[in-house]
């Protein structure tokens, strides 16, 4: 029995390769929607995509939504940490979660 009823919805899911990203797509998937699996690198099933580059988002997010007619779902699952106490966090750290943690959720919204 399904617990959801998603049948030709079509997703988008970052970080999709593993952790909650996977879960969820598997999810959306077993409920009937059109899962776009993205990650960093191609694998998985996942296509590629760096989420903190604004062009290859655009990109993307043309792209499947040329092919599937519209997209009912993003979920931004990609993130990363740079586990430090704040005092020792180097500036490029605090840019690089940043990007893929917040940035990337604003490039694939707008």
């Amino acid at each position: 029995m399904q617990a959801l009823g998603l049948d030709g919805a079509v997703a988008i899911v970052t970080g999709a390769a593993g952790g909650i990203g996977k879960a969820i797509a598997s999810v959306l998937s077993d409920a009937g929607a059109k899962v776009v699996g993205v990650d960093l690198t191609e694998t998985n099933g996942c296509v590629a995509c760096d989420v903190t580059d604004r062009k290859q988002v655009d990109a993307l997010v043309q792209s499947v939504a040329d092919e599937s007619g519209g997209i009912d779902f993003l979920i931004h699952a990609a993130g990363i940490t740079r586990d430090k106490v704040l005092w020792k966090l180097e500036d490029e750290d605090w840019s690089a979660v940043m990007r893929v943690n917040l940035d990337a959720a604003f490039f694939f919204c707008c």
